[in-house]
């Protein structure tokens, strides 16, 4: 035998070495028709599951079960209560909603609007002068105004509405006015010319309503600390602290019952708006000597 016919060429040994693929996949890796209509089962049944429950996949794969109405309930009544239970706190330390009833304050206020006071406004060092201010009746400022009527379920609402400040406080038992004196203060009416002076200071006051003078009721007080003189914006229909002066000998109001600074018309609409404070007016006022 040739040498040459007995030596393997080189290509014949690569071809030992390595392992030829199969034509044709080995019939236990071939996916039966009973193998592919269960995976189409299963798939199906996941998709049911996914459609007809809206329970919350777990971590392991279980499905969380279904809230019961009673659940939900408590849920809701529970945001309901917190949402009231804000409501409530910000009423009772912050801003309160009042309705103005009259037309003491024309032409700043006028009756039917609904204003927003500032609570945390409600001491000596934080109310000045020219300040539109909602206090509580000092003693008999309200008698002999007529209360609305309301039937008993009415009075309840009413009372709830109040509570959590969803509906403007009863002004039965508040008043609104601006003060014109803080406590110290030497307040005079008037000079010749018709003006209140305020610690010996003449001055313009351009919230009072037009037309109407700044008091056709003379006057002379210094009012004592920790009380405030105060006066409606229509002068000529406004029974404020001159009134009761001229009525009781004691017209001013104690800090107190003041219940806040009011800032903000927010009904109607058509009326939105900052109210303005007139303490400009009192610019140049001396200070007084308490």
């Amino acid at each position: 035998m040739d040498r040459e016919d007995a030596a393997p060429s080189s290509a014949d040994s690569a071809d030992d070495r390595f392992a030829q693929e199969p034509e044709v996949m080995p019939p236990s890796f071939a996916p039966t028709p009973a193998r592919r209509r269960r995976r189409e089962a299963e798939r199906d049944a996941q998709m049911r599951r996914a459609t007809e429950s809206p329970a919350t996949p777990l971590l392991d794969g279980e499905q969380q079960p279904r809230r019961s109405f009673l659940v939900n309930l408590l849920q809701w009544v529970s945001l309901v209560a917190v949402g009231v239970l804000i409501a409530v706190i910000v009423k009772t330390f912050f801003i309160q909603s009042f309705v103005i009833p009259s037309g003491s304050m024309e032409t700043t206020l006028m009756p039917g609007d609904r204003i927003y006071v500032n609570k945390l406004a409600n001491e000596a060092d934080e109310l000045h002068r020219g300040d539109v201010v909602v206090f509580r009746d000092p003693g008999g400022w309200l008698a002999g105004v007529q209360q609305p009527q309301q039937s008993p379920a009415a009075q309840v609402l009413t009372k709830v509405g109040e509570t959590v400040g969803l509906v403007p406080s009863d002004v039965g038992t508040h008043l609104v006015k601006r003060i014109i004196g803080v406590g110290g203060d030497h307040v005079i009416c008037c000079t010749d010319t018709g003006q209140i002076t305020v610690n010996g200071l003449a001055i313009s006051e351009p919230y009072v309503r037009a037309g109407v003078n700044p008091s056709d009721v003379p006057f002379d007080v210094t009012v004592p600390k920790g009380y405030l003189w105060v006066m409606g914006d229509n002068r000529s229909n406004s029974q404020d602290s001159r009134y009761h002066q001229q009525k009781t000998g004691f017209g001013f109001v104690p800090v107190s019952n003041v219940e806040g600074r009011a800032w903000l018309i927010f009904y109607p609409f058509d009326r939105f708006g900052w109210i303005a404070s007139g303490e400009s007016a009192f610019a140049q006022v001396p200070s007084n000597a308490q």
